[in-house]
């Protein structure tokens, strides 16, 4: 059995209640890039794993792992405070936020966003928008903090609570998605047009082929038969066959 976690202590509490006979098959292994480490800030750690990437923003800044943000971002930052404010981690988060906001050329309010979008996710969180397989409402809502938020961008309103303010927070586009599934998304966290259909799509819900973007559906067409150009504009359509003929027409 394998156990992981962000804090060191979290794992040595969970050895003290393994017997004696126990404690000696267990083996724990240091993290190679401790940066959670003694870290009590559940923003200051969400926004570490926004710059790490993560769900909420896949690409992270680039190039920057653990290893690398520790070595060059968390400790030159801190090194660049004066001494007695280095253990203040809202002032420490203030400052890393415009750090990250700047490397990954999101901006400030979209960073937060992100943020917002780790910590305030409710624990029983099932989207609100009204359709048939939402079976709690806003009032339902769970935070890990216990506490639910006091204010939210309009991207994470289904996050929110009924005494919850609603800001405008920064701009959106809707992105075809997959199959009837379409969503939101923060538009400069990165978008395109399909090539095929000319939808708007988001990194995550497409793929490219000869350089050309396309959804997921065009792309699975044109996986199977390609078209003349690379887009969406010739499509085989068999009207006959037998053992020994198929008539195919294109258009």
């Amino acid at each position: 059995m394998t156990l992981a976690s962000t804090c060191k202590a979290t794992l040595e509490r969970a050895m003290d209640w393994l017997p004696e006979e126990s404690k000696q098959k267990v083996k724990l292994v240091e993290a190679k890039a401790p940066i959670f480490e003694g870290v009590k800030s559940r923003e200051l750690r969400a926004l570490m794993m926004v710059a790490c990437g993560c769900d909420v923003y896949k690409p992270g800044i680039v190039g920057i792992g653990p290893t690398l943000l520790k070595k060059t971002i968390l400790d030159p930052l801190k090194e660049s405070m004066e001494e007695k404010d280095r253990d203040n981690e809202d002032m420490f988060y203030h400052k890393l936020l415009k750090k990250v906001a700047k490397k990954t050329r999101l901006g400030v309010d979209v960073i937060e966003t992100l943020v917002a979008g780790i910590i305030y996710e409710p624990t029983n969180y099932v989207s609100c928008d009204g359709t048939a397989d939402a079976i709690i409402t806003e009032d339902d809502h769970v935070y890990f903090s216990g506490a639910p938020p006091s204010r939210l961008p309009e991207y994470l309103s289904d996050f929110a609570h009924s005494k919850t303010i609603i800001d405008n927070g920064p701009s959106i586009s809707r992105c075809k998605g997959v199959g009837d599934r379409s969503h939101l998304f923060l538009s400069r966290t990165g978008w395109k047009r399909c090539h095929g259909c000319n939808v708007v799509v988001c990194g995550y819900c497409s793929d490219c082929m000869n350089d050309n973007v396309f959804c997921l559906h065009c792309f699975a067409g044109e996986s199977l038969v390609p078209s003349r150009d690379g887009g969406f504009t010739s499509r085989c359509v068999i009207v006959a066959s037998s053992p020994c003929i198929v008539v195919v027409f294109t258009f």
